[in-house]
């Protein structure tokens, strides 16, 4: 759900903020609100394209793999944007790991050779211009940098 503000994340014109809880729903609801908001903001469809991409990936693993219990977990996600970038942050208290440490990736030579799955990352990376992880105060901190071409 977009939040508006709140008192320790004031929105501006520059942040936006969404709250969901990890299922597997809340993946379409960040890509309608990321598809409503990008474009008000006067981004092109391939920057929103990519941001869409991305942001639904990394909430899929962040759902998929970040928690080894039963109970609701809010994932908090900050839009921030910077001349002709987007910076799509998300914070979430799953157990620690840095999707980007240690990847390596062999890729299939054709669609045959292909599987489901384990190109996510590999995806996020190629469209990212700048990724970090952190760890802080038991959250999971993953922010993406992606530049609108010009």
């Amino acid at each position: 759900m977009p939040i508006e503000s709140s008192p320790l994340s004031p929105n501006n014109k520059d942040r936006h903020f969404f709250e969901c809880k990890n299922q597997l729903s809340e993946v379409k609801n960040l890509s309608k609100w990321l598809n409503h908001l990008i474009p008000t903001l006067g981004y092109s469809s391939k920057l929103l394209f990519a941001v869409d991409l991305v942001a639904e990936e990394l909430l899929s693993n962040i759902i998929n793999y970040a928690f080894d219990d039963v109970f609701t977990h809010l994932i908090h996600i900050e839009l921030l944007t910077k001349e002709n970038a987007i910076i799509i942050t998300f914070k979430d208290d799953g157990k620690p790991f840095n999707p980007f440490e240690d990847f390596s990736i062999n890729l299939p030579n054709s669609l045959e050779e292909a599987g489901l799955g384990g190109l996510g990352i590999h995806l996020v990376k190629s469209y990212a211009n700048k990724y970090e992880y952190s760890r802080s105060n038991n959250l999971n901190i993953l922010s993406i940098t992606i530049v609108e071409d010009v």
